[in-house]
Formats: structure tokens, sequence, C-alpha cells
């Protein structure tokens, strides 16, 4: 128990920290972006990984400014996050496309940021690198099922 800090008073602050921060106004821009310029262009899939993408280089400052890190552990713990943060992103689109709920993606990034940034005390780069292969592990799950999703939805439309 070490790495983790659970006491009320952590806890409770970064309860009431993550809560009021700005994480559903900037995925109400991005889910604008998605579904102007991503989704309706490119489809589900590919504009929800454009937008991850572009969520992931919208955290870039924390990579040089916040992480504290440098040489060989500041480019794993880029590359760990540019992943966690696109597949994140990835998962948190197809969630919403399939339920049309913001809420349900405000909760997987409250969860992301109080676990990380609120009740873990070891170093940032291991935490974030488990993130970055559960989450591109979730991703390409929810992307396998959904591409199987539509191809059976295809063979059952009537040809023309």
């Amino acid at each position: 128990m070490s790495l983790l800090d659970l006491s009320f008073q952590v806890s409770g602050q970064r309860c009431l920290l993550h809560s009021h921060t700005g994480s559903a106004r900037r995925r109400v821009r991005l889910e604008r972006l998605s579904v102007s310029g991503g989704r309706e262009r490119f489809g589900v899939i590919k504009g929800s990984l454009i937008v991850s993408l572009i969520w992931s280089f919208w955290h870039a400052p924390i990579w040089f400014l916040g992480s504290g890190y440098s040489g060989f552990a500041l480019l794993r713990y880029t590359i760990a996050f540019a992943i966690c943060v696109t597949s994140v992103g990835f998962v948190m689109g197809l969630c919403y496309h399939s339920c049309r709920n913001l809420l349900v993606p405000v909760c997987i990034h409250f969860t992301l940021n109080f676990l990380g940034g609120g009740i873990y005390k070891g170093p940032m780069v291991d935490l974030v690198s488990w993130y970055a292969l559960f989450y591109a592990l979730t991703a390409a799950g929810y992307f396998l099922t959904e591409r199987r999703k539509w191809e059976l939805a295809r063979e059952a439309r009537p040809v023309s």
C-alpha cells in the first residue's frame, strides 16, 4: 500500500478537485470537433481516432513541463502517455457514440485523473505505462467489437 495514499484528506481533496476541472468543457469542445469534422466525414472509428490523437497532443505540455523527467525516462513517459491518452480518447469516443451520454466519457476521464493524479504516489512513468497497456488493449477490443458489428450490419442489408 505504499504506492497509494487512501487517506480521507488526500482522496477527498482530489475527488473535489477533479470533479470541478474543465474536463467536461474540453470534452464538449472535442465532441463538437468530432461530430462536425471527424465522424461525419470519416466515420465513427476513424473520427474517434483522429479526435483522440488531437486530444493526445493537447496534453503535450504535460509531457515536457509537468513530468519532471529527462532523457530516456522522458521518452518512455511521452510514448506511454501518448498511447494512453490516444487509447482512452478512442474508447471515450466509441462509448459516447454508443450511448450519447456525455457523463460516460466524463466519468472515464475523472477516474483516470483521480487515480493518476490523486492517490498514486509511485513513479508516474510506471503508472502511465500500465495505463497505456490497459487502455490500448481496451481500445483494440472495442475496435474489433465495433468492426464486427458493422460487418454483420452490412451483411444483413438487402442488396438493391
